[in-house]
């Protein structure tokens, strides 16, 4: 709703805006020359900037082109258009995602729903046992790191809900930061943040995954996620000492952790 708004206040009354499918616009523009599309393009792209984060910004790809002549099919020019569209997705993908997830990991502070520090030493804690597991690191994979910890909660924003049983609910927080990141094409991400809550011995949710099933860098998060809460004293107990916690955590190894991590 957000989009098809601001689309039609970059458009005039003449121009037609209309749903063309799932996540996709098509604007007709009768009696327009090629530099009025480019222009309207632009309007299109300086107005996602300046919309406002709630709780992210309206951003779309964008393409277009033009009819020149009566020999012109609409299918080649849709087409077309089309293809500048995609072409453009593709470029922007990246930063685009980057920006989509900077601005849930902005509100979910704003709103109190986590904490910076909490997030920054996750991030840290999760790049450290990536490189100490020998696993390849780099600005890619640091990338890859801190969406995960940027999400990894991102369920909270759902508000109140209408179930009372604890694990379905922890379960449907899980799967809304699934869908988030799948939706921005980040798979490897979004089976992390599902399967971060899943126990080596295969008790956990939301599927019951067991062992290696569950994806190595949601093992390596339930642990330093664990190790945080312990020493911060952020969950039902005082804060431990980081040798109490290892120790706590070395309790749980081969039940509730990987017990290759767990012995860090």
């Amino acid at each position: 709703r957000r989009a098809a708004a601001l689309l039609k206040s970059c458009c005039r009354g003449t121009d037609y805006v209309v749903r063309w499918g799932g996540d996709e616009f098509l604007i007709l523009l009768p009696q327009t020359d090629e530099p009025y599309s480019i222009d309207l393009l632009k309007r299109i792209k300086r107005a996602c900037q300046e919309s406002p984060a709630d709780p992210i910004k309206v951003r779309l790809a964008v393409g277009a082109a033009t009819i020149a002549s009566a020999e012109d099919e609409i299918n080649t020019i849709l087409a077309a258009a089309e293809s500048r569209m995609y072409r453009n997705k593709r470029r922007d993908s990246r930063r685009v995602n980057a920006a989509i997830i900077a601005d849930v990991h902005q509100m979910l502070i704003e709103r109190g729903l986590e904490d910076a520090g909490h997030l920054e030493r996750l991030v840290r804690m999760m790049q450290a046992l990536n490189k100490w597991s020998g696993h390849a690191s780099g600005s890619s994979m640091d990338t890859r790191l801190n969406w995960i910890v940027s999400m990894h909660q991102v369920g909270v924003i759902r508000g109140e809900y209408a179930r009372s049983d604890e694990d379905e609910k922890t379960a449907t927080d899980i799967e809304l930061g699934y869908i988030m990141a799948r939706s921005i094409g980040e798979y490897e991400v979004a089976e992390t943040l599902l399967a971060w809550r899943e126990r080596w011995d295969g008790t956990g949710i939301p599927y019951g995954l067991a062992g290696e099933q569950i994806p190595r860098m949601a093992r390596m998060l339930a642990i330093v996620h664990e190790y945080d809460v312990l020493t911060q004293g952020t969950g039902s107990g005082g804060a431990l000492t980081p040798e109490q916690a290892a120790r706590r955590i070395g309790e749980l190894a081969g039940t509730r952790f990987d017990p290759w991590y767990a012995a860090v």
